[in-house]
């Protein structure tokens, strides 16, 4: 049996989740013609994906963090707020 390490579990999972938040951002951009609601509830939550595994990647590695690691570790949870927000109010009515 063997153990799982947590650093590769995170950093398999952040980046598994950036690559999905990639694709749906794309997918969103080149592929949803017909329906802006749903290319914009596509691309929400690609940024909330992939900002999430932005700042994991940050928490996880080790060493000193540089002016862009402060900067997306400040800039990410406004973006995924923001994201969020924007999904959560244009969800469809039932």
């Amino acid at each position: 049996m063997t153990v799982l390490d947590p650093y590769q579990v995170g950093l398999t999972g952040s980046w598994f989740a950036m690559g999905l938040g990639a694709a749906m951002v794309l997918y969103a951009w080149i592929a949803e013609r017909h329906d802006e609601m749903r290319k914009h509830r596509l691309n929400d939550c690609g940024l909330v994906l992939i900002f999430a595994a932005n700042l994991v990647l940050i928490m996880i590695r080790g060493g000193p963090r540089h002016g862009l690691d402060w900067f997306m570790a400040v800039v990410s949870p406004l973006i995924i707020a923001a994201a969020l927000w924007r999904l959560f109010h244009t969800t469809p009515a039932k």
